[in-house]
């Protein structure tokens, strides 16, 4: 398995090549591209750089993690706490944050639970039309992007996987841009995007400038050490932070800004699980009932000879007498087990032939008062219900509980007598 990771940072996208299975990759490849400034001349940089890791090293797949400055970030409170209700909540209350209505956003958000209930989110977000060159790029290269990220937080993953940090004030340096993030116990408190401007050394100093507590400064490669009380410098590479953190593994900052038409689309396998699902219940019915009978059947061919044995034995009328009669009681109670199993089989074959095509069943239950229920789906029950009503074999048919629509098809659950 290859993958490749592509760092974005001014003018230049630095790219790493590694091959491996997720959990241990190892990187055998670097490189750096220049990236022209004019947006159809970026396309074209990307789209050649794309078909290149596909042509010449079989990468089927990229993690792009793109600077700060491209982002804004907004922090909301909220009632809720499930991904699904912030997410809901969020489609209407990012209104009154966003400069431009959210649908021109591509956003993601951190939750973090409040002992009071509710939640404190911090939601990150990109203008759509700033990604667009990026979509344009993949077009026809025969690769996908497995996320799009904001490098700086992919650092701070890499950085708190490996370093166990939770409180601290963290600031990455990009070539444009630069992050700073305060975090106590693992949560963000605070956020700042800023350009780095003709002086990126003051910059930074200025925003870890009186910060008391540790200071952990990490950036792209030609980044400035800074030293001091409670202040580190660490070495890490942005694209190894990228493909640590691009392979689906639980991470503190699980932020993806991949525009939607980059997204591949979810087959829904369902309908097809629930078809042969409903066929292995009908298989494994059919295969008990005639293993039953087999079995049956089989001891039944036994008793029976015995029997025959029996009668033609002389020692004794009286003993044959009583042991004729036991075996007769057994072989009257072994026909009437017989006899009710065929009856579900005939049963479940007459449904069979009432019931059109287009339906299947889930469930099939005969209790021994000569009542029928059935479960399953149906692209229209009016289909199922009048065939039943018109046959001879069953009467007094009706609903047992509403019906119910998932995925154009009709879920329905009818109840019957078997006619005498």
């Amino acid at each position: 398995m290859k993958r490749a990771a592509l760092s974005i940072e001014g003018s230049k996208i630095s790219v790493a090549i590694a091959s491996g299975m997720p959990w241990s990759m190892t990187v055998y490849k670097r490189t750096e591209v220049d990236l022209p400034e004019a947006d159809e001349d970026r396309t074209e940089t990307l789209n050649s750089l794309f078909k290149s890791l596909n042509d010449e090293h079989g990468v089927k797949g990229v993690t792009i993690g793109l600077e700060p400055g491209l982002f804004i970030h907004t922090f909301v409170d909220l009632p809720v706490a499930g991904r699904v209700e912030v997410e809901q909540a969020l489609s209407f209350e990012l209104e009154k944050y966003l400069p431009l209505p959210p649908e021109e956003y591509v956003l993601d958000f951190h939750t973090q639970r409040k002992d009071s209930g509710g939640s404190h989110n911090l939601v990150v977000s990109a203008r759509k039309d700033k990604l667009a060159w990026i979509a344009r790029a993949v077009e026809g290269t025969g690769v996908s992007v497995l996320g799009l990220r904001c490098t700086a937080f992919e650092v701070l993953n890499n950085l708190i996987s490996t370093r166990g940090t939770n409180s601290c004030l963290y600031v990455y340096q990009g070539a444009a841009s630069v992050a700073a993030i305060t975090l106590s116990n693992s949560a963000p408190v605070s956020l700042s995007f800023r350009p780095l401007g003709a002086d990126a050394e003051a910059t930074v100093r200025e925003m870890i400038e009186g910060y008391e507590e540790n200071v952990m400064v990490t950036g792209v490669e030609g980044a400035a050490t800074y030293t001091g009380e409670h202040i580190s410098t660490l070495k890490i590479t942005p694209t190894d932070a990228l493909l640590a953190g691009g392979w689906g593994r639980k991470k503190p900052f699980a932020l993806d800004f991949t525009p939607p038409e980059l997204v591949e689309e979810k087959v829904n396998h369902l309908p097809l699980a629930m078809t042969v699902l409903a066929g292995l219940c009908v298989l494994v019915f059919f295969m008990t009932s005639l293993l039953a009978f087999y079995k049956d059947q089989s001891a039944l061919g036994r008793v029976q000879g015995r029997l025959s044995g029996i009668r033609t034995s002389s020692e004794g009328l009286v003993e044959i007498k009583r042991e004729t009669e036991v075996l007769q009681r057994q072989i009257r109670y072994l026909g009437d087990f017989r006899s009710g199993s065929n009856g579900h089989i005939r049963l479940l074959n007459r449904l069979s032939s009432i019931l059109p095509d287009s339906a299947w069943l889930t469930s099939f239950t005969a209790s021994s008062a000569n009542t029928v229920e059935i479960e399953g789906f149906a692209r229209r029950t009016a289909e199922i219900i009048r065939p039943l009503e018109r046959s001879k074999e069953f009467m007094d048919v009706e609903f047992s509980s509403p019906i119910t629509v998932r995925d154009d098809f009709e879920r329905f659950s009818i109840k019957m007598k078997v006619a005498p």
